[in-house]
């Protein structure tokens, strides 16, 4: 960013802070929500992947620009803090342009100020001084308060694709005083500001993953406490990046984008979005728009303990803090939205990280218990429950059963959940004929014969499959099986499409002599018998 244009930047900045004086209003964005215990401390953190770019530091023409190359992730962090001496709580107008400490973030960061202004204008009646005064709106959180001892768990905040960050601000400081450190960083495509494709989700989940990895090294942090929290398409990153990072303890997403049904196939394109994967605690939160929302998505998570809390008569905007905004501004706006579903979603949210994260039995009382019970109308609030099935295990899992406890083990789990099944066996033919082959080789034929079984049973078009089967059998004395096994390997070969040329022909020259010699042996010992027998 060149001089000139981090001058802009900081005037236009400038202007907008100047409407949060002294007049700020009080807090109202919080409506009826009771702070935690702590007070809550927020800062930036500017950081580079390097091992990503974002802009390429050469125009159209190839001539060099003053642009970084590596991708800029801002990280904004809410945390516990120590009593603030003498110090302003924020307005909202500090979160809408989070002022940076690298001043190379300053274009980056305005870009996403204008498309966040432009995103609340029509929550706010498309009334230009709302979304000004609305910056006058005064939280919580001190800037650069001092931390609090002792160690808190860690939520990773998945923003939409087109607000800005902070459009969950209040939940996010309401963690904070509850114990929780939250993270997040703005949304950004692969290579431009909007999020678009399945390539800018990716990109979007990758950024809270850097998020994440920073935050191991992050005061007062605990690693290995993890949950994570998105909105929109936030929800469906927040999926991902649970179901590739074992370390996310829970996941809790609000009008996750995932419900509308177009975004649900996207979603389940998505190939690192694997339901087998997920097998923590689920809570989603959405406005119940009638005939306009899925549960594919969700019901495809079978794996998990899942809470879904369903909001009727609610706007899906009125579960941020936009909701509160346009209430708070009702004679400018006009809008008047009602902030009860945005209280809900913060004390569901809270009570689910804490029942999960900090294992705090008051909490799950509070989701165990009905609305009514927690003090929500019943014809407001529906909730609906779903017990976790059984994980089946991945085929690294599945390897190291068979390594590292026994074959038995394994196969009972093949049984239990079709893990042989054609459609989708759990580990590719090669694989699994090598396994098979092992144990052979080393004389354990006990544990080869039902690995080389299941080959048969998951590949049961593969003539290398029987082939291999028929000689685990010949190698236990069990010739007539073997016999059947090699002629059904012969049949195979016809159509087998797997095979190189090469294989082909050593299977076809290798069969037929098996044959012959397992009939030979199979006459010789039928005659020895009937000689025994008389």
């Amino acid at each position: 960013m060149n001089r000139s244009s981090r001058i802009i930047a900081v005037a236009f900045l400038s202007a907008l802070l100047l409407s949060s004086g002294l007049s700020a209003q009080e807090q109202a964005l919080w409506g009826e929500l009771e702070p935690g215990p702590y007070p809550i401390g927020f800062e930036t953190i500017e950081k580079y992947d390097y091992t990503r770019t974002f802009r390429s530091g050469k125009d159209y023409f190839g001539n060099p620009t003053d642009d970084q190359t590596a991708r800029q992730i801002q990280i904004c962090i809410w945390y516990p803090a120590a009593e603030p001496q003498s110090m302003t709580e924020m307005v909202y107008a500090e979160y809408a342009f989070p002022f940076p400490d690298d001043p190379d973030f300053i274009g980056l960061l305005s870009g996403l100020q204008t498309r966040e202004l432009q995103f609340m204008l029509p929550i706010m009646g498309n009334d230009r001084a709302a979304v000004q005064n609305a910056m006058d709106f005064r939280l919580r959180a001190v800037r650069g308060a001092g931390h609090q001892e002792g160690t808190f768990p860690v939520i990773i905040y998945h923003p939409d694709a087109g607000s800005g960050y902070a459009e969950n601000v209040v939940m996010c400081e309401f963690l904070a005083s509850h114990g929780f450190i939250v993270a997040t960083s703005p949304a950004l495509g692969a290579a431009t500001l909007a999020v678009a494709g399945l390539h800018d989700l990716e990109a979007c989940a990758r950024d809270r993953e850097f998020v994440a990895g920073q935050l191991r090294d992050y005061p007062n942090a605990d690693g290995d406490r993890v949950g994570l929290l998105g909105h929109g398409a936030g929800g469906i990153t927040a999926l991902v990046h649970q179901m590739r990072n074992a370390g996310v303890d829970a996941v809790a997403t609000i009008q996750g984008a995932y419900l509308s049904p177009e975004l649900a196939e996207v979603t389940f394109e998505n190939p690192f979005f694997r339901p087998t994967s997920m097998g923590v605690p689920m809570l989603q939160i959405f406005a119940d728009l009638e005939g306009a929302i899925t549960l594919d998505v969700f019901d495809s998570l079978r794996y998990c303990d899942r809470l879904s809390v369903s909001l009727s008569g609610v706007e899906p905007s009125e579960l941020l803090v936009y909701g509160h905004m346009s209430a708070a501004l009702v004679d400018t706006a006009g809008t008047g939205q009602d902030a009860t579903g945005h209280e809900a979603a913060c004390r569901y949210v809270a009570n689910f990280f804490k029942a999960h994260l900090v294992g705090d039995s008051a909490a799950q009382a509070f989701l165990d218990r009905t609305p009514e019970e927690n003090q929500y109308a019943q014809e407001f609030m529906n909730l609906a429950r779903a017990a976790g099935e059984d994980v089946p295990p991945t085929a690294g899992q599945f390897l190291e059963i068979i390594q590292n406890y026994t074959v038995e083990q394994a196969m009972e789990l093949v049984e239990k959940f079709d893990l042989a099944n054609p459609a989708a066996p759990i580990l590719p033919e090669a694989n699994l004929n090598a396994l098979g082959y092992q144990f052979l080789q080393r004389g354990n034929t006990d544990d080869a014969l039902p690995i080389f079984k299941m080959t048969v049973n998951a590949y049961p078009n593969s003539a290398n499959a029987h082939d291999s089967y028929a000689e685990a059998c010949m190698s236990n004395g069990d010739n007539e099986m073997a016999l059947q096994l090699y002629e059904k390997a012969l049949g195979l070969l016809a159509t087998d499409s797997t095979l190189t040329p090469a294989f082909r022909e050593v299977l076809e020259t290798g069969i037929p002599d098996r044959i012959e010699r397992l009939k030979e042996l199979i006459s010789g010992s039928q005659e020895s018998d009937t000689e025994e027998e008389q």
